[in-house]
């Protein structure tokens, strides 16, 4: 696996570069990372065939483990990573999320459920309260008219095993938002969520996400599916993190 890190000003260079070690008969896969992929993604994925947009330590892990088991890296979710919520130091909650598109998240009733039995993009968030003493009450995403969005379940067979399902969710269409409540118990500190999850046919962009505790509240960005008929542009990724691999 060979990285290469460049800015706008060293876009050509690194065109160059890549054209020169594949001339060389170097077959190892080549990721972009850095800025330039980042701002620019549809150009950089005209050249380059895997991109890292944002911070990408924990893309480029599970990319490098997926390729030394052997498997199929387009398999990753196309949109993975962490959003960190801190409402005055009280309420310290990260949430987990991934966008996995039609057919790629787990549907054998072992490692997981589709509830659109691989039709849709799965849309997947899991929530981890690391606070030192409040409990977190609600985690909403919101979800825009003409989004797509249905199927909210929470699927507590994947990845870790043993969170708290929400006393209460839906996608409620008055508030525009993915809404999952934890009351009858709350979220406490040291403990997560099972993975709450809802799909859609319509492509990732990134909207506000809230993590709520009484009158305690922060919002952060996460992927959400693009309203119809808006185009699947990428809003507010540059502090996310995505892996994005170009189409043969």
């Amino acid at each position: 696996l060979i990285g290469m890190s460049l800015m706008t000003n060293t876009f050509h260079r690194t065109c160059v570069l890549q054209q020169t070690l594949r001339a060389a008969g170097i077959k190892a896969p080549i990721i972009w990372g850095g800025t330039h992929p980042t701002v620019a993604p549809d150009e950089s994925l005209e050249v380059a065939e895997i991109i890292c947009i944002g911070e990408g330590e924990h893309a480029m892990l599970e990319l490098a483990e997926t390729l030394e088991a052997g498997r199929d890296p387009t398999a990753i979710p196309e949109f993975t990573g962490t959003a960190s919520f801190n409402a005055d130091d009280q309420l310290l909650v990260e949430v987990d999320f991934a966008v996995f598109r039609a057919g790629v998240y787990p549907n054998d009733g072992i490692n997981g459920n589709d509830p659109s039995n691989g039709t849709e993009f799965v849309y997947a968030y899991q929530a981890f309260n690391i606070s030192p003493a409040r409990p977190m009450t609600t985690l909403s995403v919101q979800v825009l008219d003409g989004s797509g969005a249905h199927n909210a379940i929470a699927d507590v067979l994947h990845e870790l095993i043993g969170g708290l399902e929400p006393t209460f969710m839906e996608i409620d269409p008055i508030s525009m938002s993915f809404v999952n409540r934890f009351t009858d118990p709350p979220l406490n500190p040291d403990e997560y969520s099972s993975v709450v999850l809802f799909t859609s046919p319509n492509e990732p962009m990134f909207a506000p996400a809230t993590v709520q505790s009484g009158g305690l509240s922060d919002q952060k960005m996460v992927p959400t599916p693009v309203p119809e008929p808006t185009s699947s542009v990428l809003l507010g990724f540059l502090v996310l993190i995505a892996l994005r691999f170009r189409r043969s």
